[in-house]
């Protein structure tokens, strides 16, 4: 697995990233023709894909059990993001990641309660999102070292909403990415969120290093 992640880019995470789409979702939330989805996948220079992986068999697979906040395991406990990627346009440094999500009985506060999404649930949105910008702009296996997130209002549940994540800085091993979870319009937010990313693989190679140095 480590020789995949060593090898892994992000013009290789964005190209697998393409080609592999976001794969069926029996237990997905969103309904038939939802009209965010439909706009999000219309947008010019943009493609839908969802996390890849470095596994033993692979430098990008998409993990076959899902996650936390990927796949239909994570739609069938009540988080169900779908991801798109914005190339960059001209003059820009990077590109940006969208999505829609939406959130179901399970992730509410309490469920049979009429009451609104459970901050976990948005957080483990934004993040995931927001990791997704970072590995395809910034390192491909990169993890989380630092979240601070603001809740704007309540988010409901069985509501498509928009996400927009960007990076902000890069500095040597890091990044920067701020998210918003927005309304279908965007006119209204509800919350956002700045995570500073780290690129895993730095470690990795200095391990290799310290272990040639010892041998």
């Amino acid at each position: 697995m480590r020789s995949f992640q060593l090898a892994s880019t992000c013009e290789g995470y964005r190209a697998a990233a393409r080609n592999q789409g976001i794969r069926e979702r029996p237990n997905g939330l969103f309904p038939p023709a939802d009209p965010l989805l439909t706009a999000l996948a219309a947008a010019p220079k943009t493609f839908p894909f969802e996390k890849l992986v470095a596994t033993a068999d692979g430098p990008y697979l998409a993990p076959p059990a899902g996650g936390w906040a990927t796949g239909n395991s994570a739609a069938a406990s009540g988080l169900d993001l779908r991801l798109f990627y914005m190339e960059p346009f001209k003059g820009e440094d990077h590109g940006s990641v969208f999505g829609a999500v939406r959130f179901g009985d399970s992730a509410a506060i309490a469920q049979e309660c009429h009451l609104n999404v459970h901050g976990g649930a948005i957080m483990s949105a934004l993040d995931e999102a927001a990791s997704e910008m970072g590995k395809c702009d910034f390192a491909p296996v990169l993890g989380t070292v630092d979240a601070s997130f603001r809740m704007h209002k309540a988010v409901p549940v069985h509501t498509s909403l928009r996400v927009e994540c960007l990076i902000t800085s890069k500095r040597a091993v890091r990044c920067w990415v701020d998210g918003r979870l927005l309304s279908a319009d965007g006119e209204t937010q509800y919350a956002s969120c700045t995570i500073q990313l780290v690129n895993m693989m730095t470690w990795v190679k200095a391990e290799q290093e310290i272990a040639m140095e010892e041998a």
